[in-house]
Protein backbone atom coordinates (compact mmCIF):
# COMPACT_ATOMS: atom_id res chain seq x y z
CA UNK A 1 0.00 0.00 0.00
CA UNK A 2 1.31 3.62 -1.12
CA UNK A 3 0.04 6.23 1.46
CA UNK A 4 0.95 8.72 -1.05
CA UNK A 5 -1.02 7.48 -3.61
CA UNK A 6 -3.92 6.61 -0.90
CA UNK A 7 -3.65 10.58 0.14
CA UNK A 8 -4.18 11.93 -3.64
CA UNK A 9 -7.28 9.76 -4.36
CA UNK A 10 -8.40 10.60 -0.79
CA UNK A 11 -7.73 14.70 -1.68
CA UNK A 12 -10.76 15.53 -4.28
CA UNK A 13 -13.30 14.33 -2.18
CA UNK A 14 -11.69 15.97 1.17
CA UNK A 15 -11.23 19.07 -1.07
CA UNK A 16 -15.34 18.43 -2.25
CA UNK A 17 -16.97 18.00 1.50
CA UNK A 18 -14.86 21.12 2.50
CA UNK A 19 -16.68 23.34 -0.66
CA UNK A 20 -19.90 22.12 0.41
CA UNK A 21 -19.08 22.75 4.35
CA UNK A 22 -17.97 26.39 3.16
CA UNK A 23 -21.61 26.98 1.53
CA UNK A 24 -23.49 25.73 3.83
CA UNK A 25 -21.64 27.84 6.51
CA UNK A 26 -21.63 31.11 4.34
CA UNK A 27 -25.30 30.80 3.72
CA UNK A 28 -26.02 30.00 7.23
CA UNK A 29 -24.45 33.78 8.06
CA UNK A 30 -26.20 34.99 5.24
CA UNK A 31 -29.73 34.32 6.84
CA UNK A 32 -29.16 37.21 9.05
CA UNK A 33 -30.55 39.29 5.91
CA UNK A 34 -33.62 37.92 6.02
CA UNK A 35 -33.61 35.28 3.05
CA UNK A 36 -34.15 31.57 3.77
CA UNK A 37 -31.51 29.65 4.01
CA UNK A 38 -32.16 27.33 0.97
CA UNK A 39 -32.80 30.22 -1.09
CA UNK A 40 -29.29 30.99 -0.61
CA UNK A 41 -27.75 28.07 -0.92
CA UNK A 42 -29.77 28.33 -4.48
CA UNK A 43 -27.74 31.48 -5.51
CA UNK A 44 -25.40 31.70 -7.95
CA UNK A 45 -22.24 32.05 -5.75
CA UNK A 46 -23.50 29.11 -3.30
CA UNK A 47 -25.07 26.79 -5.86
CA UNK A 48 -21.68 26.79 -8.25
CA UNK A 49 -19.34 25.83 -4.88
CA UNK A 50 -22.09 23.29 -4.52
CA UNK A 51 -22.08 21.52 -7.81
CA UNK A 52 -18.22 21.60 -7.65
CA UNK A 53 -17.93 20.15 -4.51
CA UNK A 54 -20.16 17.43 -5.32
CA UNK A 55 -17.89 17.10 -8.50
CA UNK A 56 -14.54 17.10 -6.61
CA UNK A 57 -16.60 14.67 -3.60
CA UNK A 58 -17.49 12.21 -6.71
CA UNK A 59 -14.15 12.43 -8.20
CA UNK A 60 -12.77 11.17 -5.17
CA UNK A 61 -15.04 8.30 -4.67
CA UNK A 62 -14.21 7.66 -8.25
CA UNK A 63 -10.66 7.22 -7.76
CA UNK A 64 -11.23 5.28 -4.62
CA UNK A 65 -13.75 2.96 -6.06
CA UNK A 66 -12.53 -0.75 -6.57
CA UNK A 67 -15.47 -2.67 -7.94
CA UNK A 68 -15.92 -2.15 -11.46
CA UNK A 69 -19.63 -1.24 -11.39
CA UNK A 70 -19.24 1.64 -8.39
CA UNK A 71 -16.77 2.97 -11.10
CA UNK A 72 -19.79 3.49 -13.23
CA UNK A 73 -22.12 4.68 -10.74
CA UNK A 74 -19.26 7.35 -9.64
CA UNK A 75 -18.70 8.33 -13.12
CA UNK A 76 -21.91 8.90 -13.81
CA UNK A 77 -22.41 11.03 -11.07
CA UNK A 78 -19.40 12.90 -12.11
CA UNK A 79 -20.70 13.54 -15.82
CA UNK A 80 -23.88 15.10 -14.13
CA UNK A 81 -22.60 17.53 -11.75
CA UNK A 82 -19.36 18.46 -14.39
CA UNK A 83 -21.82 19.09 -17.05
CA UNK A 84 -24.20 21.39 -14.40
CA UNK A 85 -21.26 23.35 -13.11
CA UNK A 86 -20.31 23.89 -16.73
CA UNK A 87 -23.65 24.87 -17.57
CA UNK A 88 -23.88 27.60 -14.61
CA UNK A 89 -20.52 28.76 -15.68
CA UNK A 90 -21.53 29.44 -18.69
CA UNK A 91 -25.12 31.09 -17.65
CA UNK A 92 -23.54 33.51 -15.16
CA UNK A 93 -20.86 34.39 -17.77
CA UNK A 94 -24.08 35.24 -20.57
CA UNK A 95 -25.78 37.03 -18.03
CA UNK A 96 -22.79 38.78 -15.96
CA UNK A 97 -23.78 37.31 -12.68
CA UNK A 98 -21.45 36.18 -10.11
CA UNK A 99 -21.66 32.38 -10.82
CA UNK A 100 -18.16 32.71 -11.45
CA UNK A 101 -17.20 33.46 -7.94
CA UNK A 102 -17.91 31.26 -5.37
CA UNK A 103 -18.81 32.64 -2.27
CA UNK A 104 -18.32 35.90 -3.37
CA UNK A 105 -20.09 38.71 -1.68
CA UNK A 106 -22.21 41.05 -3.63
CA UNK A 107 -21.58 44.77 -2.68
CA UNK A 108 -24.13 47.22 -0.88
CA UNK A 109 -25.87 49.51 -3.27
CA UNK A 110 -24.43 52.20 -1.15
CA UNK A 111 -20.82 51.64 -1.55
CA UNK A 112 -18.38 53.64 -3.73
CA UNK A 113 -14.78 53.32 -3.41
CA UNK A 114 -11.96 52.21 -5.04
CA UNK A 115 -9.98 49.23 -3.46
CA UNK A 116 -6.19 48.54 -3.14
CA UNK A 117 -6.56 46.52 -6.32
CA UNK A 118 -8.04 48.79 -8.59
CA UNK A 119 -11.16 50.06 -8.98
CA UNK A 120 -14.38 47.90 -8.25
CA UNK A 121 -17.45 47.72 -10.78
CA UNK A 122 -19.17 49.94 -8.77
CA UNK A 123 -16.40 52.62 -8.58
CA UNK A 124 -17.00 55.04 -11.48
CA UNK A 125 -17.68 58.52 -11.17
CA UNK A 126 -17.24 58.21 -7.54
CA UNK A 127 -14.55 58.27 -5.51
CA UNK A 128 -15.59 58.70 -1.75
CA UNK A 129 -13.66 57.24 -0.42
CA UNK A 130 -13.17 55.53 3.64
CA UNK A 131 -15.73 58.19 5.26
CA UNK A 132 -18.57 57.06 3.10
CA UNK A 133 -18.48 53.39 4.33
CA UNK A 134 -21.92 52.61 5.91
CA UNK A 135 -22.64 49.66 8.02
CA UNK A 136 -24.62 46.72 6.48
CA UNK A 137 -27.78 45.57 8.23
CA UNK A 138 -26.30 43.26 9.70
CA UNK A 139 -23.66 44.87 11.80
CA UNK A 140 -26.09 47.66 13.05
CA UNK A 141 -26.86 46.80 16.49
CA UNK A 142 -29.02 43.68 15.23
CA UNK A 143 -31.21 45.21 18.46
CA UNK A 144 -29.12 44.08 20.61
CA UNK A 145 -28.48 47.46 22.35
CA UNK A 146 -24.80 47.45 21.22
CA UNK A 147 -24.28 51.59 22.11
CA UNK A 148 -25.61 50.80 25.85
CA UNK A 149 -22.73 51.58 28.15
CA UNK A 150 -22.70 48.09 29.48
CA UNK A 151 -22.27 46.41 26.36
CA UNK A 152 -19.55 49.25 25.80
CA UNK A 153 -17.67 48.59 29.07
CA UNK A 154 -17.89 44.56 27.69
CA UNK A 155 -16.16 45.51 24.58
CA UNK A 156 -13.13 46.47 26.68
CA UNK A 157 -13.99 44.06 29.91
CA UNK A 158 -13.71 40.97 28.06
CA UNK A 159 -10.27 41.50 26.32
CA UNK A 160 -9.19 42.42 29.71
CA UNK A 161 -10.25 39.43 31.66
CA UNK A 162 -9.03 37.03 28.76
CA UNK A 163 -5.00 38.71 29.34
CA UNK A 164 -5.63 38.11 33.28
CA UNK A 165 -6.37 34.42 31.98
CA UNK A 166 -4.09 33.84 29.62
CA UNK A 167 -0.77 32.94 31.55
CA UNK A 168 -2.48 30.20 33.79
CA UNK A 169 -4.01 28.56 30.52
CA UNK A 170 -0.56 28.58 28.73
CA UNK A 171 1.12 26.83 31.71
CA UNK A 172 -1.84 24.70 33.41
CA UNK A 173 -0.09 22.30 35.61
CA UNK A 174 2.01 24.54 37.18
CA UNK A 175 -0.48 26.29 39.64
CA UNK A 176 -3.46 24.05 38.84
CA UNK A 177 -6.09 26.13 40.92
CA UNK A 178 -5.69 29.08 39.47
CA UNK A 179 -5.98 27.52 36.10
CA UNK A 180 -9.45 26.10 37.29
CA UNK A 181 -10.17 29.81 38.42
CA UNK A 182 -8.74 31.14 35.03
CA UNK A 183 -11.07 29.05 32.91
CA UNK A 184 -14.11 30.04 35.39
CA UNK A 185 -13.31 33.76 34.62
CA UNK A 186 -13.71 33.06 31.25
CA UNK A 187 -16.89 31.01 31.35
CA UNK A 188 -18.19 33.75 33.63
CA UNK A 189 -17.10 36.39 31.14
CA UNK A 190 -19.00 34.44 28.39
CA UNK A 191 -21.89 34.69 30.35
CA UNK A 192 -21.88 38.07 31.47
CA UNK A 193 -21.25 39.62 27.90
CA UNK A 194 -23.69 37.25 25.80
CA UNK A 195 -26.59 38.36 28.45
CA UNK A 196 -25.92 41.99 27.31
CA UNK A 197 -25.16 41.76 23.84
CA UNK A 198 -28.22 39.20 23.45
CA UNK A 199 -25.75 36.59 21.40
CA UNK A 200 -23.18 34.33 22.59
CA UNK A 201 -20.58 34.57 19.35
CA UNK A 202 -19.83 37.05 16.79
CA UNK A 203 -21.08 36.94 13.24
CA UNK A 204 -18.74 35.77 10.97
CA UNK A 205 -19.35 33.20 7.60
CA UNK A 206 -17.21 30.49 9.29
CA UNK A 207 -19.32 30.45 12.64
CA UNK A 208 -20.86 26.79 10.85
CA UNK A 209 -17.63 25.57 10.36
CA UNK A 210 -15.94 26.85 13.35
CA UNK A 211 -18.45 25.05 15.40
CA UNK A 212 -18.11 21.48 13.74
CA UNK A 213 -14.12 22.26 14.51
CA UNK A 214 -14.71 22.63 18.10
CA UNK A 215 -16.95 19.98 18.36
CA UNK A 216 -14.15 17.86 16.91
CA UNK A 217 -11.39 18.81 18.91
CA UNK A 218 -13.87 17.95 21.96
CA UNK A 219 -14.20 14.52 20.50
CA UNK A 220 -10.18 14.03 20.08
CA UNK A 221 -9.85 15.66 23.42
CA UNK A 222 -12.25 12.59 24.64
CA UNK A 223 -10.32 9.99 22.79
CA UNK A 224 -6.76 11.23 24.21
CA UNK A 225 -5.13 8.57 25.92
CA UNK A 226 -2.62 10.84 27.39
CA UNK A 227 -3.96 13.60 29.43
CA UNK A 228 -0.76 14.97 30.24
CA UNK A 229 0.17 16.00 26.70
CA UNK A 230 -3.40 16.57 26.03
CA UNK A 231 -4.41 18.83 29.24
CA UNK A 232 -2.09 21.80 27.85
CA UNK A 233 -3.68 21.56 24.52
CA UNK A 234 -7.11 21.63 25.61
CA UNK A 235 -6.53 25.19 27.99
CA UNK A 236 -4.17 26.40 25.06
CA UNK A 237 -7.24 26.14 22.48
CA UNK A 238 -9.99 27.48 24.90
CA UNK A 239 -7.52 30.45 25.88
CA UNK A 240 -7.32 30.65 21.57
CA UNK A 241 -11.03 30.38 21.62
CA UNK A 242 -11.41 33.07 24.48
CA UNK A 243 -9.04 35.83 22.42
CA UNK A 244 -10.86 35.58 18.95
CA UNK A 245 -14.24 36.02 20.72
CA UNK A 246 -13.04 39.00 22.86
CA UNK A 247 -10.83 40.60 19.66
CA UNK A 248 -14.06 40.15 17.10
CA UNK A 249 -15.86 41.97 19.56
CA UNK A 250 -13.89 44.31 20.34
CA UNK A 251 -12.53 45.48 17.03
CA UNK A 252 -15.85 46.72 15.89
CA UNK A 253 -14.33 50.33 13.82
CA UNK A 254 -11.15 51.77 13.10
CA UNK A 255 -9.49 52.72 16.15
CA UNK A 256 -10.30 49.36 17.81
CA UNK A 257 -9.07 47.83 14.92
CA UNK A 258 -5.40 49.83 15.57
CA UNK A 259 -5.44 48.79 19.43
CA UNK A 260 -5.83 45.42 18.09
CA UNK A 261 -3.12 45.32 15.45
CA UNK A 262 -0.89 46.40 18.55
CA UNK A 263 -1.68 43.97 20.79
CA UNK A 264 -1.05 41.41 17.93
CA UNK A 265 2.32 42.93 17.57
CA UNK A 266 3.14 43.04 21.54
CA UNK A 267 2.02 39.30 22.32
CA UNK A 268 4.25 38.19 18.70
CA UNK A 269 6.78 40.41 20.18
CA UNK A 270 6.73 38.91 23.53
CA UNK A 271 6.82 35.33 22.15
CA UNK A 272 10.18 36.29 19.82
CA UNK A 273 11.62 36.96 23.02
CA UNK A 274 10.78 34.78 25.14
CA UNK A 275 11.70 32.71 21.97
CA UNK A 276 15.08 33.74 21.43
CA UNK A 277 16.12 33.50 25.47
CA UNK A 278 14.77 30.19 25.54
CA UNK A 279 15.27 28.79 22.07
CA UNK A 280 18.01 25.95 21.02
CA UNK A 281 20.96 27.79 20.06
CA UNK A 282 22.05 25.71 16.07
CA UNK A 283 25.02 26.58 15.54
CA UNK A 284 25.41 24.23 12.39
CA UNK A 285 22.02 25.67 10.54
CA UNK A 286 22.91 28.94 8.80
CA UNK A 287 26.69 29.78 10.23
CA UNK A 288 26.65 33.54 9.53
CA UNK A 289 23.15 34.26 11.34
CA UNK A 290 24.79 31.89 14.07
CA UNK A 291 26.97 33.95 14.71
CA UNK A 292 24.47 36.72 15.58
CA UNK A 293 22.38 34.36 16.70
CA UNK A 294 24.71 33.16 19.99
CA UNK A 295 25.45 37.28 20.73
CA UNK A 296 21.79 37.16 22.55
CA UNK A 297 22.09 36.12 26.40
CA UNK A 298 20.76 32.71 26.96
CA UNK A 299 18.22 31.74 30.06
CA UNK A 300 19.53 28.64 31.54
CA UNK A 301 16.01 28.01 33.20
CA UNK A 302 13.97 24.96 31.66
CA UNK A 303 10.33 26.68 30.10
CA UNK A 304 7.56 24.13 30.85
CA UNK A 305 5.81 22.36 27.97
CA UNK A 306 8.27 22.14 26.23
CA UNK A 307 11.33 19.64 24.79
CA UNK A 308 14.01 19.95 26.56
CA UNK A 309 12.73 22.83 28.17
CA UNK A 310 13.85 24.90 25.07
CA UNK A 311 11.78 26.89 22.80
CA UNK A 312 11.88 25.04 19.16
CA UNK A 313 12.42 28.64 17.05
CA UNK A 314 11.09 26.88 13.78
CA UNK A 315 7.86 27.16 15.34
CA UNK A 316 8.85 30.42 16.62
CA UNK A 317 9.24 31.22 13.25
CA UNK A 318 6.04 30.02 12.51
CA UNK A 319 4.36 32.33 15.13
CA UNK A 320 5.69 35.53 13.60
CA UNK A 321 4.43 34.63 10.15
CA UNK A 322 0.52 35.18 11.84
CA UNK A 323 1.47 38.74 12.24
CA UNK A 324 4.42 40.28 10.36
CA UNK A 325 2.71 40.29 6.97
CA UNK A 326 0.23 41.56 8.01
CA UNK A 327 1.87 44.75 8.99
CA UNK A 328 3.39 44.89 5.82
CA UNK A 329 -0.20 45.55 3.97
CA UNK A 330 -0.73 49.57 5.21
CA UNK A 331 3.31 50.40 4.58
CA UNK A 332 2.53 49.51 0.91
CA UNK A 333 -0.36 52.70 0.39
CA UNK A 334 1.88 55.00 0.01
CA UNK A 335 -0.59 58.21 -0.10
CA UNK A 336 -2.43 58.54 3.06
CA UNK A 337 -6.15 57.31 2.86
CA UNK A 338 -9.08 60.07 2.86
CA UNK A 339 -10.66 58.81 6.26
CA UNK A 340 -8.14 58.17 8.73
CA UNK A 341 -6.93 61.74 10.51
CA UNK A 342 -3.38 62.42 9.51
CA UNK A 343 -2.56 61.78 13.23
CA UNK A 344 -3.92 58.39 13.23
CA UNK A 345 -2.53 57.23 9.85
CA UNK A 346 0.68 57.82 11.01
CA UNK A 347 -0.05 55.66 14.20
CA UNK A 348 -1.12 53.00 11.72
CA UNK A 349 2.36 53.63 9.98
CA UNK A 350 4.36 54.02 12.62
CA UNK A 351 2.59 50.17 14.07
CA UNK A 352 3.18 48.90 10.89
CA UNK A 353 7.23 49.78 10.58
CA UNK A 354 8.33 49.36 13.92
CA UNK A 355 6.36 45.35 14.58
CA UNK A 356 7.76 44.54 10.77
CA UNK A 357 11.76 45.83 12.44
CA UNK A 358 11.32 43.80 15.16
CA UNK A 359 9.27 40.99 13.68
CA UNK A 360 12.08 40.84 10.95
CA UNK A 361 14.88 40.74 12.90
CA UNK A 362 13.36 37.81 15.19
CA UNK A 363 12.29 35.91 12.59
CA UNK A 364 16.21 36.30 10.77
CA UNK A 365 17.58 34.63 13.75
CA UNK A 366 15.65 31.70 14.17
CA UNK A 367 17.18 30.42 11.32
CA UNK A 368 13.75 28.70 10.32
CA UNK A 369 14.47 27.84 6.70
CA UNK A 370 10.44 27.07 6.22
CA UNK A 371 9.69 30.28 7.93
CA UNK A 372 11.92 31.88 5.61
CA UNK A 373 10.26 30.05 2.36
CA UNK A 374 6.73 30.90 4.20
CA UNK A 375 7.36 34.66 4.13
CA UNK A 376 9.08 34.76 0.88
CA UNK A 377 5.16 33.70 -0.35
CA UNK A 378 3.66 35.81 2.16
CA UNK A 379 5.87 38.96 -0.19
CA UNK A 380 4.61 37.48 -3.19
CA UNK A 381 0.97 37.39 -2.16
CA UNK A 382 1.64 40.91 -1.54
CA UNK A 383 3.81 42.04 -4.59
CA UNK A 384 0.70 40.10 -6.85
CA UNK A 385 -2.23 41.65 -5.05
CA UNK A 386 -0.86 45.52 -4.56
CA UNK A 387 0.83 45.75 -8.33
CA UNK A 388 -0.68 44.56 -11.89
CA UNK A 389 2.65 43.88 -13.27
CA UNK A 390 3.34 42.04 -9.88
CA UNK A 391 1.38 39.19 -11.11
CA UNK A 392 2.65 38.86 -14.38
CA UNK A 393 6.29 38.71 -12.15
CA UNK A 394 4.88 36.10 -9.99
CA UNK A 395 3.69 33.69 -13.05
CA UNK A 396 7.12 33.99 -15.30
CA UNK A 397 9.06 33.40 -12.11
CA UNK A 398 6.91 30.32 -11.31
CA UNK A 399 7.49 29.18 -15.14
CA UNK A 400 10.80 29.65 -14.83
CA UNK A 401 11.30 28.13 -11.38
CA UNK A 402 9.39 24.87 -12.26
CA UNK A 403 11.12 24.96 -15.64
CA UNK A 404 14.42 24.74 -13.71
CA UNK A 405 13.21 21.92 -11.54
CA UNK A 406 11.84 19.86 -14.22
CA UNK A 407 15.38 20.53 -15.83
CA UNK A 408 17.88 19.48 -13.02
CA UNK A 409 14.79 17.08 -11.27
CA UNK A 410 17.43 14.30 -11.85
CA UNK A 411 20.70 16.00 -10.01
CA UNK A 412 18.38 17.27 -7.33
CA UNK A 413 16.95 13.48 -6.59
CA UNK A 414 20.56 12.25 -6.72
CA UNK A 415 21.61 14.70 -4.62
CA UNK A 416 18.66 14.25 -2.07
CA UNK A 417 19.62 10.16 -2.19
CA UNK A 418 23.67 10.57 -1.79
CA UNK A 419 23.52 13.72 1.05
CA UNK A 420 22.10 12.85 4.73
CA UNK A 421 22.76 16.12 5.98
CA UNK A 422 20.34 18.20 8.20
CA UNK A 423 21.84 21.07 8.35
CA UNK A 424 23.08 24.09 6.04
CA UNK A 425 20.88 26.49 4.09
CA UNK A 426 19.51 23.77 1.58
CA UNK A 427 20.68 20.83 3.55
CA UNK A 428 18.32 17.58 2.17
CA UNK A 429 18.20 15.52 5.35
CA UNK A 430 16.05 16.95 7.05
CA UNK A 431 13.68 17.44 4.33
CA UNK A 432 14.39 13.49 3.40
CA UNK A 433 13.04 12.88 7.34
CA UNK A 434 10.24 15.30 7.25
CA UNK A 435 8.63 12.40 4.04
CA UNK A 436 9.22 9.88 6.74
CA UNK A 437 6.85 11.13 9.16
CA UNK A 438 4.76 12.50 7.00
CA UNK A 439 4.37 8.92 5.49
CA UNK A 440 3.42 7.93 9.32
CA UNK A 441 1.02 10.81 9.53
CA UNK A 442 -1.01 9.41 6.96
CA UNK A 443 -1.08 6.29 8.29
CA UNK A 444 -2.11 7.44 11.22
CA UNK A 445 -4.82 9.38 9.90
CA UNK A 446 -5.51 5.62 8.20
CA UNK A 447 -5.97 4.06 11.18
CA UNK A 448 -8.70 6.76 13.27
CA UNK A 449 -9.99 8.67 10.72
CA UNK A 450 -13.58 10.00 11.58
CA UNK A 451 -12.03 11.07 15.45
CA UNK A 452 -7.94 11.15 15.08
CA UNK A 453 -6.21 10.23 18.63
CA UNK A 454 -6.57 13.23 20.01
CA UNK A 455 -4.87 16.78 20.85
CA UNK A 456 -1.25 16.93 21.51
CA UNK A 457 -0.43 12.52 21.60
CA UNK A 458 1.62 12.79 18.55
CA UNK A 459 4.84 12.56 20.39
CA UNK A 460 3.12 9.68 22.24
CA UNK A 461 1.91 7.28 19.20
CA UNK A 462 4.78 7.97 17.37
CA UNK A 463 7.00 6.43 20.07
CA UNK A 464 5.27 3.92 20.51
CA UNK A 465 5.35 2.49 17.04
CA UNK A 466 8.52 4.09 15.99
CA UNK A 467 11.04 4.57 18.61
CA UNK A 468 11.53 7.95 20.56
CA UNK A 469 12.81 9.71 17.40
CA UNK A 470 13.98 12.80 19.20
CA UNK A 471 15.02 13.21 22.61
CA UNK A 472 15.12 16.42 24.94
CA UNK A 473 18.58 16.91 26.88
CA UNK A 474 18.00 19.83 28.47
CA UNK A 475 15.40 20.55 31.69
CA UNK A 476 13.94 18.10 33.98
CA UNK A 477 12.73 14.88 32.62
CA UNK A 478 9.02 15.25 31.52
CA UNK A 479 6.65 13.34 28.85
CA UNK A 480 7.21 16.29 26.79
CA UNK A 481 11.03 15.20 26.22
CA UNK A 482 10.75 12.42 24.25
CA UNK A 483 9.43 11.79 20.72
CA UNK A 484 8.58 13.36 17.65
CA UNK A 485 6.33 16.17 18.94
CA UNK A 486 4.18 16.57 15.62
CA UNK A 487 3.45 15.74 12.30
CA UNK A 488 5.47 18.59 10.87
CA UNK A 489 2.46 18.92 8.06
CA UNK A 490 -0.54 21.35 9.36
CA UNK A 491 -3.47 19.40 7.38
CA UNK A 492 -1.82 16.20 8.12
CA UNK A 493 -1.48 17.14 12.18
CA UNK A 494 -4.89 18.75 12.17
CA UNK A 495 -5.68 15.10 10.63
CA UNK A 496 -4.22 13.64 13.38
CA UNK A 497 -5.30 15.80 16.75
CA UNK A 498 -9.12 16.18 15.54
CA UNK A 499 -10.24 13.78 12.63
CA UNK A 500 -10.94 13.94 8.69
CA UNK A 501 -14.38 16.07 10.08
CA UNK A 502 -12.47 18.12 11.85
CA UNK A 503 -9.72 18.75 9.16
CA UNK A 504 -12.64 19.65 6.42
CA UNK A 505 -13.85 22.02 8.86
CA UNK A 506 -10.39 23.78 9.48
CA UNK A 507 -10.27 24.01 5.65
CA UNK A 508 -13.18 25.73 4.94
CA UNK A 509 -12.78 28.17 7.74
CA UNK A 510 -9.54 28.86 6.03
CA UNK A 511 -11.28 28.95 2.59
CA UNK A 512 -13.61 31.57 3.76
CA UNK A 513 -11.65 33.22 5.83
CA UNK A 514 -9.12 34.03 2.56
CA UNK A 515 -12.04 34.57 0.20
CA UNK A 516 -12.99 37.41 2.67
CA UNK A 517 -9.61 38.65 3.11
CA UNK A 518 -10.21 38.98 -0.86
CA UNK A 519 -13.13 40.82 -1.08
CA UNK A 520 -12.04 43.42 1.65
CA UNK A 521 -8.61 44.18 -0.58
CA UNK A 522 -10.12 43.88 -4.02
CA UNK A 523 -13.35 46.18 -2.70
CA UNK A 524 -12.85 48.23 0.15
CA UNK A 525 -11.07 51.34 -0.35
CA UNK A 526 -7.32 52.70 0.92
CA UNK A 527 -6.51 51.23 4.94
CA UNK A 528 -9.35 47.97 5.14
CA UNK A 529 -8.18 47.01 1.94
CA UNK A 530 -4.04 47.14 2.75
CA UNK A 531 -4.96 45.11 5.60
CA UNK A 532 -7.31 42.81 3.92
CA UNK A 533 -4.13 42.56 1.55
CA UNK A 534 -2.09 41.78 4.44
CA UNK A 535 -3.77 39.46 6.39
CA UNK A 536 -4.34 37.69 2.99
CA UNK A 537 -0.73 37.50 2.66
CA UNK A 538 -0.21 36.62 5.97
CA UNK A 539 -2.86 33.28 5.61
CA UNK A 540 -0.42 32.42 2.92
CA UNK A 541 2.99 32.75 4.33
CA UNK A 542 1.59 30.70 7.67
CA UNK A 543 0.51 27.87 5.47
CA UNK A 544 3.13 27.78 3.36
CA UNK A 545 5.26 27.13 6.05
CA UNK A 546 2.80 25.38 7.63
CA UNK A 547 3.62 22.45 4.95
CA UNK A 548 6.90 21.38 6.78
CA UNK A 549 6.10 22.48 10.17
CA UNK A 550 3.38 23.54 12.37
CA UNK A 551 1.95 25.21 15.24
CA UNK A 552 -0.30 22.63 16.34
CA UNK A 553 -3.60 23.26 17.81
CA UNK A 554 -3.58 24.48 21.34
CA UNK A 555 -0.10 25.15 21.30
CA UNK A 556 0.93 28.92 23.03
CA UNK A 557 1.71 31.01 20.37
CA UNK A 558 -1.46 29.57 18.53
CA UNK A 559 -3.15 32.41 20.08
CA UNK A 560 -1.97 34.43 17.26
CA UNK A 561 -3.53 32.62 14.81
CA UNK A 562 -7.09 33.02 16.53
CA UNK A 563 -6.45 36.91 16.75
CA UNK A 564 -5.91 37.05 13.02
CA UNK A 565 -9.08 35.31 12.13
CA UNK A 566 -10.87 37.71 14.96
CA UNK A 567 -9.06 40.68 13.10
CA UNK A 568 -10.18 39.31 9.72
CA UNK A 569 -13.72 38.77 11.10
CA UNK A 570 -13.80 42.89 12.43
CA UNK A 571 -12.69 44.06 9.26
CA UNK A 572 -15.20 46.34 7.92
CA UNK A 573 -16.77 44.18 4.71
CA UNK A 574 -19.72 45.13 2.53
CA UNK A 575 -22.22 42.15 1.76
CA UNK A 576 -21.49 40.51 5.17
CA UNK A 577 -21.04 41.64 8.63
CA UNK A 578 -17.71 43.06 10.12
CA UNK A 579 -16.79 46.22 11.96
CA UNK A 580 -18.04 48.99 11.47
CA UNK A 581 -17.01 52.90 11.19
CA UNK A 582 -17.95 55.06 14.01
Amino acid sequence: MNPWLDALRALPWILGLTLLLAAASDALHRRRSGRGFRALLADASHATAIDLGLALFTLGLLLSADPWWERIIWGAFLAYYSGSLVWRLRRGAISGGNACGPLTPTLSPEYRGEGVLGPSPRTRGEGAGEASLSPSPCTRGEGTGEGSRAVAIARWAEPVAVALAAPFLWFPTQYPPLTIAALALVAITWAATSLLRRRFWPAAPWNLALGAFVFMAAVGTACSAVWDLTLPKVTGLVLGLAVYRALAEFARNRRSLLLALAGLVVVAAGFSAMGLLFGELRADKIPFIAALRVRIPQLDAALPGTQGGRVSTNQLGGTILFVLPLLIGPLLVWRRPPAPPRREWRLWLALSALGALVLSGALLLTQSRGAYVGMAAGVACLVGLRWRWGRWALLAGAVVLGGGVWRFWPAIAAQLARNPATTGLASPGTLLWRVEVWERSIAYLGDVPFTGYGLGTFRAVDTLFYGPGIIGTGGESSVFDVGVPHAHNVFLQMGYDVGIPGLLAYLAILLLAGQRCWSIARREPGLYGALGMGALAALVASHVYGLVDVVALGAKPGVLWWGLLAFVAGMPHHGGTGGTEE
